[in-house]
């Protein structure tokens, strides 16, 4: 009989593959089978360790209904709640998608690509520089897209342009030729993300209103199993080539067809699969039907007007929690929401707009400085003020260094 199996450690066949540390690799890091051998390939040993484990089960069949009836309300809950414990709708974090290669699955790496390098010849100003409620459009975009996608996001501008500020992660490259259109900016951001993603959400800087979800569910179709290269939404009636899930190695081919000056999209499209989603198939996934009914993450600004009227429609409504130790003491805020927060109970948070998490702390009196961590949907921990939100965020705000830290107020 063959020695019994010693104990497995880590992620048993399975392994982190990359660079990241710990942290990252649980949610982003890619999973790869390790090469053949060992007892997992002994015919014998394979024999010897299902006739152990069937025998255990017929022993204990109260046990293991017990366990699959647990198991199946568990899941059936989550599923119904949008994935959150507590009940409340939530986009989640992004989560590492599935694609099946060689009879095994693989955990997929998620990257995304904004096009600032736009002309901005309607809007007169370059779109990526407006400001959008405290920030800027390109700042939000950046923001939502690397949380939806947990992943690298590269920005591709004009060659030259001045950007806002962004965060220290982001890549930046260039086009290398002026006047291609989307389809050069495309190929840069693609081939900028060539080892580091497999997939990449594709994105142009002027959707004010892109939520997580949207992202999330257009990822989920390009990376299903057998799943196309590009998945393409066509949401409100149009093509959504510049809010699409691109396979990054297709580089190279658009590359060629800029260099062919078959600049338009539709080329690509034609010698890819491609997979389209209607507004039914978008709002299929129950998250984004709670978040984005209307699928406004892909209702862009393109003129001065469409900027104002976009201007004119409220922050997103998000959640608040507040540490104890920071809901002790709020003299200032709204008086309304400083009476929620001093009697509000973990599972009844305040109210409240904002269109990120410095707006938040002020919504509910708090200045969001140094002494203060925030946690987005109980898993994004930032100190960036400037980290955008979405409708239906939760946002929990907690001392940065222990409760021996007080928080600066307003």
């Amino acid at each position: 009989m063959p020695p019994a199996p010693a104990a497995a450690s880590g992620s048993g066949r399975y392994r982190y593959a990359g660079s990241r540390s710990a942290a990252q690799g649980d949610r982003v890091a890619c999973l790869r089978p390790r090469a053949s051998g060992g007892h997992g390939d002994n015919p014998a040993y394979a024999e010897y360790h299902w006739h152990g484990l069937l025998q255990f089960l017929a022993g204990n069949l109260e046990l293991f209904a017990g366990l699959v009836l647990f198991t199946v309300l568990l899941v059936t809950a989550l599923r119904n709640s949008g994935g959150r414990a507590d009940g409340k709708t939530s986009a989640g974090p992004p989560s590492l998608r599935c694609e099946r290669a060689e009879g095994r699955w693989v955990r997929v790496d998620c990257g995304g690509v904004v096009l600032a390098g736009g002309r901005s010849s309607r809007m007169g100003t370059p779109k990526a520089a407006l400001e959008w409620r405290g920030s800027t459009l390109l700042r939000r975009t950046v923001g939502i897209v690397a949380r939806a996608t947990g992943g690298p996001v590269v920005v591709v501008r004009a060659s030259g342009q001045e950007l806002p500020a962004l965060p220290d992660a982001v890549i930046l490259v260039e086009d290398p030729r002026e006047g291609k259109g989307p389809l050069q900016g495309i190929a840069a951001g693609l081939a900028a993300l060539a080892g580091q993603a497999e997939t990449a959400f594709v994105t142009s800087t002027d959707l004010p209103f892109l939520h997580p979800a949207y992202i999330s569910r257009v990822l989920s179709a390009r990376n299903a199993p057998a799943g196309p290269d590009i998945a393409l939404p066509v949401a409100r009636g149009y093509q959504q080539p510049l809010a699409a899930a691109y396979r990054t190695g297709l580089a190279g081919l658009a590359e060629r067809l800029v260099k062919e000056d078959r600049l338009r999209p539709a080329f690509l499209f034609a010698e890819c699969t491609v997979e389209r989603l209607d507004d039914a198939a978008l709002l299929a996934d129950p998250v984004l039907a709670a978040l984005d009914p209307d699928l406004d993450s892909v209702l862009n600004v393109n003129t001065p007007d469409d900027y104002q009227a976009a201007r004119r429609r409220p922050a997103p409504v998000v959640t608040v929690h507040l540490s104890s130790a920071l809901a002790a003491g709020l003299p200032d805020g709204p008086q309304d929401v400083r009476e929620a927060m001093a009697h509000a109970a973990p599972d009844r948070p305040a109210t409240v707009r904002a269109a990120t998490v410095r707006a938040a702390a002020a919504a509910v009196g708090l200045r969001f400085g140094r002494h203060v961590t925030a946690v987005l949907n109980d898993y994004q921990v930032t100190r960036d003020g400037s980290e955008p939100l979405a409708v239906g965020d939760h946002v929990s705000f907690r001392p940065a260094g222990g409760a021996g830290h007080v928080a600066s107020r307003q």
